[in-house]
């Protein structure tokens, strides 16, 4: 079941020095260190919902109810960007251009862009064992894991980036987005028992897999289109 995703501006700019970017939806050691030539993107105020503890916690003492989310992207050792093959540009006037391209060769250059990828979600069946991603990546399927594609090929999501990037447009895929916010909540309550000694390691991975194995087979029901 693909949980489509409507197209969301985002601010890219190539830095032209270095710049930290910090990750609040990623753990410790996720933040981006940007050198010049690198990409910056900056998305708009989330909510706070799927934000990482460490800036949850942050914001929550601020009395803050949302946070700019943002991202970053390094340059290859090719020189290129992977922005400039994803990313079209969009005009003062609202209207889709084209990639970004070269454009994104000159550090300071700033553009509004919108990802040109007709995104979805895919759970993977019972039957799956691994994916391997566009960047060769060979990723076993463990719960929680989901398939997702874009312009350059497969990639394999967090549940957070499903439930905070990705919004249904059909009342089937506004269900898929309950049963995998669920599906989310009994793991991260699963993972913080353990943590706690409420439960045992044991049991707290037999919560986990059952409540992925119903997910699966909720996913599996729908009809193939």
């Amino acid at each position: 079941m693909k949980v489509k995703e409507l197209k969301k501006t985002v601010e890219i700019e190539i830095v032209d020095k270095p710049t930290f970017q910090p990750n609040r939806w990623g753990d410790f050691g996720t933040d981006y260190n940007l050198r010049p030539g690198d990409g910056r993107m900056q998305y708009g105020e989330e909510e706070l919902t799927y934000m990482n503890d460490r800036w949850k916690k942050y914001y929550e003492k601020k009395c803050k109810t949302k946070a700019m989310d943002g991202a970053g992207s390094k340059r290859a050792a090719n020189g290129e960007i992977i922005l400039s093959s994803t990313y079209r540009e969009v005009k003062p006037d609202g209207s889709i251009g084209d990639y970004l391209g070269k454009k994104l060769d000159v550090q300071g250059a700033k553009y509004i862009g919108v990802k040109d990828a007709d995104i979805g979600i895919m759970i993977p069946t019972k039957e799956m064992k691994e994916i391997v991603t566009s960047e060769g990546q060979r990723i076993k399927i463990k719960p929680g894991t989901y398939i997702a594609a874009d312009a350059l090929g497969l990639y394999s999501p967090k549940t957070s980036d499903i439930l905070k990037k990705n919004k249904p447009t059909t009342p089937l895929a506004k269900e898929v987005a309950k049963k995998i916010a669920k599906f989310e909540k009994i793991k991260t309550t699963a993972t913080q028992y353990v943590k706690d000694g409420f439960i045992s390691g044991q049991e707290g991975k037999r919560l986990t897999e059952k409540a992925w194995a119903l997910l699966q087979e909720f996913s599996a029901k729908i009809p193939k289109h």
